[in-house]
This record gives C-alpha cells, structure tokens and sequence, in this order.
C-alpha cells in the first residue's frame, strides 16, 4: 500500500509540473484529427514560406479577461493561429496584439486610421441580456500592396480564417476577376458589353435552360419568363455558394404602336415567374405601375408633344453611353 501511495503522489506531482511547464511556455494541444486552428494546412505553409515581402499583422482585441464568457477564447484562438503563420517564415512575419480600450485615445485613434472598430456582441449577466462592445479585427499589411481588413472575427468564423487570410494576400497581388452570366432579352443586349470592361461575361438563356455554369461569380438574370422548380433549386444553390445575383424586371409588360399623329400603348402581364422565383424568399410581387393609378390592360391613345421622342431601350443605352 506504502508504494502505491508513493507512486500515485509521484504521478500527482509529474501532472502539475508538467501544466506548470504547458502555462509558462504557452498553451499546447494534441491535434489528432488536424482541426485545431494552429495546424496550417500544407498550401498555407507552401504559401507563406515562399513569402518574398514582409507581412505585418495587427490583431485589434479586447483582453479575455474583458470579454463576455463565451468569447473568452477568441483571443487566445486568434494569437494562436497568428503563432502558427509566423513559425512558417520568422524572418518575414511578425504580428502584434492591441487592445484599443486599454491603450487609451492613441489606440482607439490607430485602430481607426486602419480602419478598425469595435462592435456590438450580446451578453448574459446574471439572466439578464444586454450588448457589450468588443475589438476583434485582423489588419494585414505588406509593401506595395491595399491593407487587408478582416472585421468583426467572431468564434464561428474562426474554422475559416486561415483560408480567408491566405485568400485575401493572394488576392492583393493578383486581384481575380469575376465572372458574369448574363440572362437578358435583346433590348438589354448592351448589358453584356458593359459588364465586359469588368470581366469575362457568359450569356445564357436561363429560359430554356435552367442551369447556372459553376464559373458564374455574379449572375444577372433580367425579366425572368420560366420559373421552374429546377430554377429556383439552381438560384438557391447559386447564392448559397456565397456568390450574388441579381433579378430586374417588371410584372407588366408594355408594347407601344406609333402612328402619324398619336401613339397606343397596352400593358399586358408578365408570364408568373417573378412570383415562382420570388416565393422561397417571403417575396410577393405586387403587379402595379409605379407612379400610375390609371394602370390597367386596355389600349390607350394619346397625343405626344412635338418635340417628343420615343426611343427603344438600345437606343437609349445608346444615348447614356454617348453622354457619358
């Protein structure tokens, strides 16, 4: 019993001299499964070790201890990857945690000239909810290239920092171009051409073909005609991908009849797929002309001014192009 005694206190005494070890030279963690955020991934290490430049990184936190309780770990989290990336090239990289608050006006004053601030976080104090500001933002910064300003860093982003961080350095050297898929009729045919000042552009025919191409970055898809489930199940996809669409149209469409000395107009509705498309969204359309009571489906006849003109909508593309 004597030595079991004696070996079981032994143990006790391994055990916190190793914890006394762990705290003093920072915090250590077995990553079996490689999820643990300082495990940079092998295009990281790739990517950093090849660094040419300096990369300077500014982490703008509230000290854990002023922390709300569930974001106490957000800083230590943060420090840690920061650790991580500047293991990979010491001589290049190096990083530098503030807490504004506690560095008084000069602080709160160069967090804002980079840009930063704080923001708003909910709180739990004694069952009762109130708002709490807190500093958590990344500011990276390398010669010749835009600071990059990562805001608002909460626990859920913190599983895709690192991509993002990587992303956005990538990025600042070779700014990539978005690509636009263009769904539109003849009259917005002048659409494309200006897009393609900005980037590579993909016409399509939504109608016809429900499919979005997985190269589209921002999709404009002008007076949808077809909404069938396929295109709404290839919409949600499209923006759940994280990339951005935009719909424009009417639910009225108008047709105009010139004639020597007057001019009929008809408005008519739209084929119901603005309210398919719209529907998953909590989107009714409403089919009214704007800025009209006397809407409605019958011909009208009216007299223009004589100096009136009436252009077709590539002519007046045409004519905002030449003004500009």
């Amino acid at each position: 019993m004597l030595q079991i005694a004696l070996a079981f206190a032994l143990l006790l005494g391994i055990v916190a001299y190793a914890g006394r070890l762990l705290n003093l030279t920072g915090s250590w963690t077995l990553d079996l499964a490689g999820d643990d955020i300082a495990t940079l991934s092998p295009a990281t290490k790739h990517y950093l070790r090849s660094l040419e430049t300096p990369l300077s990184i500014t982490y703008f936190a509230t000290a854990r201890e002023n922390m709300p309780a569930h974001l106490k770990e957000l800083e230590p989290q943060v420090r840690r990857l920061l650790s991580a990336l500047r293991d990979q090239a010491p001589d290049r990289i190096d990083y530098r945690v503030i807490d504004p608050d506690q560095s008084g006006r000069a602080g709160i004053g160069y967090a804002a000239s980079k840009k930063a601030s704080s923001f708003s976080v909910r709180r739990v104090l004694h069952d009762e909810h109130s708002e709490q500001k807190i500093w958590s933002s990344l500011v990276i910064a390398r010669a010749n290239a835009p600071e990059v300003l990562v805001q608002s860093i909460e626990p859920e982003h913190l599983p895709y920092l690192e991509e993002y961080v990587i992303a956005q350095l990538q990025a600042g050297r070779a700014p990539p171009q978005p690509t636009f898929g263009v769904s539109a009729p003849p009259p917005f045919q002048l659409l494309a051409a200006f897009l393609n000042e900005a980037g590579p552009v993909v016409e399509l025919d939504l109608n016809n073909n429900p499919t979005i191409p997985p190269e589209i970055d921002v999709l404009f898809w002008i007076q949808p005609e077809v909404a069938t489930p396929e295109h709404v199940r290839q919409l949600l996809a499209f923006l759940a991908s994280g990339r951005s669409a935009v719909l424009a149209g009417s639910t009225y469409q108008i047709g105009y009849s010139p004639a020597e000395d007057a001019i009929s107009y008809w408005v008519h509705h739209a084929p119901p797929a603005w309210a398919q498309l719209l529907q998953p969204f909590g989107i009714r359309p409403v089919p009214d002309l704007l800025v009209d009571p006397r809407h409605g489906r019958n011909r009208r006849t009216f007299s223009p001014p004589g100096a009136a003109r009436f252009l077709q909508p590539e002519e007046l593309c045409r004519a905002r192009s030449r003004r500009a």
